[in-house]
């Protein structure tokens, strides 16, 4: 399995932007021109901010890279957009992922994402990380019903739980897939997930007029050829972003 990972530094501003190669400006839209469907066509994300991630391929530094999870080199090598917008206080990305083999399995052998929001609303410095997992992850400790054929992501860490009010207030994220999830009978197309992640919590105020920073960075995780196994072609890896 290969992933690959991004970090980056969320720059909100309500007046003019500045050049920046470590940081990305992200827009401000209006509440309610957003609808969190998993299928980022709305006009404002056709102007959003976005960062081309593939695998092999630095997508800018700080931060980025990817590692192989010890499997074969991947023929359908990761190709992903990850777009950003924000409405009031939330922070929303867009990832749009071109994947012909998409599906559930063991940590580090699956599809999905962990990102992490630097939490500055703890006084430890640096600022600690809080973590947001997504993902189709099917050991125990996850969920082992992301590995039925056609089921969607499961959400796991700190505020994973669906059943708490509270979480689905502090994230949310909604997936589509052109294919069908863990069977390679037919190749897929691949997939889009949608995320509203609340900052109010994390201690960033982006509707300030100054706006604020947002340290994020997410990890991609790709694995192909897993529904069934394909021996000599089964590949994993995460690709991360940038800082």
């Amino acid at each position: 399995m290969l992933v690959g990972g991004l970090v980056l530094a969320f720059a909100f501003a309500a007046l003019g932007q500045t050049t920046r190669t470590d940081a990305i400006w992200a827009r401000r839209v209006v509440d309610g021109v957003i609808t969190l469907d998993g299928q980022l066509n709305e006009p404002a994300w056709n102007n959003a901010e976005s960062v081309q991630i593939r695998y092999g391929q630095n997508a800018g530094d700080p931060g980025s890279g990817w590692r192989n999870e010890g499997a074969a080199e991947p023929s359908d090598p990761l190709d992903a957009t990850l777009k950003f917008l924000v409405v009031g206080n939330e922070l929303y990305l867009g990832l749009a992922v071109k994947d012909s083999s998409v599906g559930a399995g063991l940590f580090n052998r699956f599809d999905g994402v962990l990102m992490n929001l630097r939490n500055k609303a703890n006084p430890a410095r640096p600022a600690p990380p809080f973590e947001y997992f997504y993902g189709w992850v099917s050991e125990s400790w996850a969920d082992p019903a992301t590995a039925n054929i056609g089921a969607l992501p499961g959400y796991f860490g700190p505020a994973g739980d669906r059943t708490n009010p509270d979480n689905v207030a502090m994230w949310d994220a909604v997936t589509t897939v052109d294919g069908i999830t863990n069977s390679d009978t037919l190749p897929d197309v691949g997939y889009t997930m949608e995320f509203r992640l609340n900052l109010t919590p994390r201690g960033y105020d982006v509707t300030r007029s100054e706006g604020d920073i947002v340290s994020f960075n997410i990890s991609i995780y790709d694995t192909d050829w897993q529904w069934p196994v394909v021996p000599g072609k089964l590949s994993g890896f995460r690709r991360p972003p940038r800082n």
